[in-house]
């Protein structure tokens, strides 16, 4: 067995797993930044509002403050840096990423 039919069999694997049994690429309390441009949910203070949607382009940092697990789906719950007001939005977990210090 050669080592990229390894190689291609765990990733298939990977990307069969339900999104909550996946490994996290960053923790909670970590700096982000988003690795493509992004259409974001924004997350709303009044429950039961309809939602709110905002593009955020690749680079845009924040900080990672906790996961919105769903079936078939996680979101990063970000808390984007740079604005002046706090905006806290949902993001695909693929699209975000460690930011380098």
């Amino acid at each position: 067995m050669s080592i990229m039919s390894i190689m291609s069999g765990a990733a298939a694997r990977l990307r069969t797993m339900p999104a909550r049994e996946q490994p996290r690429l960053s923790d909670v309390g970590d700096d982000v930044l988003l690795s493509c441009d992004a259409l974001v949910e924004v997350a709303s203070a009044s429950p039961g509002t309809p939602p709110t949607w905002r593009y955020l382009a690749a680079g845009s940092r924040g900080r990672l403050i906790g996961w919105r697990e769903r079936p078939n789906e996680s979101r990063a719950v970000v808390d984007v840096a740079g604005e002046p007001r706090r905006l806290v939005v949902f993001v695909r977990e693929a699209a975000v990423a460690p930011a380098q210090t």
